[in-house]
């Protein structure tokens, strides 16, 4: 019964990673490069709605966007969400 629940996803799918908390989801997208940021605990703040921890200034790669409404990209192959 789990195994219909948990998938592979295609190698070529769109990875968007999504953060809840108390009435409020976020969404994180990555940019052409299709990779996602690294995540830091330590910089995780909601007032300067850093919700997933990134280091925008030391990392590149942590230029994600940011989303509090999810968007499907028009004629995608494939999603993958990671919460």
């Amino acid at each position: 019964m789990g195994g219909d629940v948990f998938h592979t996803a295609p190698v070529d799918s769109l990875l968007i990673q999504a953060e809840a908390e108390q009435f409020a989801y976020y969404f994180r997208y990555p940019r052409a490069d299709r990779k996602l940021g690294p995540m830091h605990l330590d910089k995780i703040d909601d007032a300067s709605e850093n919700y997933f921890g990134l280091d925008r200034k030391a990392d590149p790669d942590s230029r994600d966007d940011i989303s509090p409404v999810l968007v499907v990209p028009v004629n995608s192959m494939g999603i993958d969400f990671e919460f």
